[in-house]
């Protein structure tokens, strides 16, 4: 469902809704963008660590943080 696809507001509003696979997150709660950063924070914490290999770049785009990690 998420591949190939921006999920930051899904992640953030924790949601399998194909409707919410959005790269538009303004309109989530300041509570849904903690969830999203904290997403964001774990994602970084297990490529660090080598939990993942790596073959693919952030790329901040506006409005939307994009994280492309292939195993």
């Amino acid at each position: 469902m998420f591949a190939g696809r921006d999920a930051s507001k899904a992640l953030g509003k924790s949601s399998m809704k194909p409707e919410d696979l959005s790269a538009d997150y303004s309109e989530l709660t300041e509570w849904e963008l903690k969830v999203l950063d904290d997403w964001l924070a774990y994602y970084t914490k297990v490529c660090i660590h080598g939990f993942y290999t790596v073959t693919g770049m952030v790329y901040l785009n506006a409005p939307a943080l994009v994280l492309v990690i292939l195993k």
